[in-house]
Formats: C-alpha cells, structure tokens, sequence
C-alpha cells in the first residue's frame, strides 16, 4: 500500500521508518533544504510523515 513508505514509528525517543528502520531525519527534506514537513497521525495510531 502507498502509505507503508510514508509509516513511521516512535521507538526510545526516536522516530523510526516502520519498513527501512532508518531515523527521520528532517533536516534533508528530500532534497529540498526548505522543505516543509507534514505529520499525520492516524486514528489507529499510525504515523506518517512526509515532504
């Protein structure tokens, strides 16, 4: 489903990508030093975040 690559984790503090297990790091912005992020959170307590 498209909203697995999006899906992250909190994990000891850290947000972890649920499928990579990397950190989200919001500091690249994909490419985009400006970009602006968007966090979601589900009300099954899923979240997602993204460019």
């Amino acid at each position: 489903q498209e909203r697995e690559l999006y899906e992250y984790s909190p994990r000891n503090g850290k947000i972890i990508h649920v499928k990579s297990g990397e950190l989200l790091d919001t500091t690249i912005g994909q490419g985009h030093p400006r970009a602006k992020w968007i966090f979601v959170m589900c009300t099954n307590k899923k979240l997602y975040a993204g460019v």
